[in-house]
């Protein structure tokens, strides 16, 4: 199949030769990892853990973003540095290639509408498949970096670091729960903003794609709504955490919308892109 071909060819062009791209934003978890070891440490100092801390712990802690936020003027907010710099490091590295390849490839290869459907879905699995394997790689410097640290190999999270550090309602969810929200929920909804911000590339340049996705996170921290899907993104935001969360289902709901309209106003904009 002519997709098959060309996923091929984005697999390498689009990914293993631009992987050090990717890998900054993932490095930079090395020093939530840093962080979380002297918290637990701190604990262990005061007489509050008796532990190392498990993998889980770490990855929650590095990836968590914040809790629900009411905007308030008068408040004084930070932004979690370490969640953004995770959530934009994906969307850099997606905003650019898709576009460019098909100004220098696809108007060089594709003629009168043939194969132009295969090209834009072989874009579309690259992109999926670069947000699994960005997940991928967080899971496994975290991992590496939680072991170093000596922190137990397990999925589970600790009991004494979940009550002190991470929310109260933590505790009273379950871990497949906690996979969902953590992992598999964040993970969709950044294949669904990124294959947005692809798709709007096409229209606006890479580079107001990416600024205006930027953005969207932004303001999203600030405003605890459905309508701001990066929200989902943060697992503590969860209804599973706190009664004031999102609905996971909610997230999962408006991203499927969201990828669903990308991919067909993507297609049709590359049916009908004038490459001659």
């Amino acid at each position: 199949m002519k997709v098959l071909q060309y996923y091929k060819r984005d697999l390498w062009l689009g990914i293993l030769k631009r992987i050090y791209i990717m890998l900054i934003p993932v490095l930079y978890l090395i020093s939530e990892v840093i962080s979380t070891h002297k918290v637990i440490n701190s604990m262990q100092d005061m007489g509050i853990m008796t532990g190392n801390g498990t993998i889980m712990d770490y990855f929650l802690n590095a990836t968590r973003g914040m809790g629900v936020y009411i905007f308030d003027p008068k408040d004084v907010f930070f932004i979690p540095i370490g969640w953004f710099v995770f959530e934009i490091g994906i969307a850099y590295f997606i905003a650019y290639y898709a576009v460019n390849d098909f100004n220098d490839y696809g108007k060089l290869t594709l003629t009168a509408g043939k194969n132009r459907g295969s090209f834009f879905f072989s874009k579309v699995l690259w992109c999926i498949t670069s947000i699994i394997l960005y997940y991928a790689l967080t899971w496994i410097v975290v991992a590496i970096g939680a072991l170093i640290c000596g922190a137990s190999s397990t999925l589970k999270f600790s009991t004494e670091f979940t009550m002190n550090v991470l929310d109260y309602g933590t505790y009273y969810t379950s871990q497949a729960d906690i996979v969902y929200i953590s992992i598999i929920l964040p993970m969709f909804v950044n294949i669904s903003l990124c294959l947005f911000e692809m798709t709007m590339a096409f229209y606006v340049s890479p580079v107001v794609s990416f600024a205006l996705l930027s953005g969207y996170y932004i303001i999203g921290t600030y405003y605890t709504s459905p309508i701001f899907i990066g929200n989902f993104a943060m697992w503590l935001r969860s209804s599973f955490i706190t009664e004031q969360g999102l609905s996971p289902m909610s997230g999962v709901i408006l991203s499927l919308a969201v990828l669903v309209a990308s991919l067909m106003v993507g297609r049709n904009y590359i049916k009908g892109a004038d490459i001659m």
